[in-house]
Parts: structure tokens; sequence; C-alpha cells
């Protein structure tokens, strides 16, 4: 296994080749309130041309086997400026091999570049990711989100 990790494009992420990938990432992680995957990639292009979202891939040779996306943002309450993962996914058979590891390095990169001062990860509770962090000395369970559904949208 020779994995490495690149920085890429939304319009090469949003690409044919990382359907898969985003299927099996949509299987474990989706967040069934919400109904079918629909990834809005307009928003992630204008987020991208705005300067505050970057996206990370693991490739094992061609092949795209991890991947996350970081949100530059400031928390609205203390003004602090924060790095957001926006999902964080490598799939199953690459896990415990350090590809999520090098996901977090260039995330940790980022996030000194722009001086950060908080990394907030979002994840499903009781998902690998979850898991996996709540094991982690370095991170710490700091908000709980809940969800209602509601019928007024279309």
């Amino acid at each position: 296994m020779n994995v490495t990790v690149k920085k890429v494009s939304v319009a090469v992420l949003s690409g044919e080749e990382f359907r898969s990938l985003f299927d099996r990432y949509a299987d474990e992680s989706g967040l069934v309130a919400y109904g079918k995957w629909a990834i809005a990639w307009d928003v992630y292009k204008s987020l991208e041309a705005s300067g505050v979202f970057t996206a990370f891939v693991a490739y094992d040779g061609e092949k795209p086997v991890g991947l996350t996306g970081c949100l530059f943002t400031k928390h609205l309450h203390y003004s602090t400026p924060a790095l957001c993962v926006d999902g964080l996914f490598v799939l199953p058979e690459y896990r415990k091999q350090g590809v999520g590891g090098r996901l977090f390095g260039c995330i940790h990169r980022l996030a000194k570049e722009l001086q950060v001062k908080h990394l907030w990860v979002n994840c499903p509770p009781d998902g690998a990711l979850d898991k996996e962090l709540s094991r982690k000395s370095a991170f710490k369970l700091i908000a709980k989100t809940y969800e209602k559904g509601l019928c007024y949208g279309g």
C-alpha cells in the first residue's frame, strides 16, 4: 500500500471517480432523518471560491480511499478562528493503517497556516469516527447536536 494525500478542488471531488467512495461514506455516516445524500456541490464550490473550504483526498495509487473537507470559520459567540472538519472518511479496509492520521496531518498543517485556535470535528454519534475520537486524549466532546424534523419545507 502506497497511500498519499493530496489537496483537491471541489471540481475534482465532485467527479465520477469519487461516487463509490461517497456512496460508502453515506452508507456509514449518512443522517437517516435527512433522506438520500444529495451533495450541494454548488455550495461547496462557492465556499472554495471564497477561500473558506479546503478538501484533501487519500489515494492508494490512483484509487481514492479517504477524504476530508475543512471549513475555515469563526465561532459566532467567541469570534475565535476555527477549522471545522466537514466529514472525514476512510474506507474500512484502509483503517488502522495511518490513513486517517495522514488526513489529520493535512488538517493540522492547514490549521497552523490559518492560525486557528480550535479544530471541530462533526460526526454521527456512535459511528466509526466518533468511536475513534472518543479514545483520543487530544479530542474532547464539547457539544451535542439534536435534530428535529419539520414539515414546513418543500
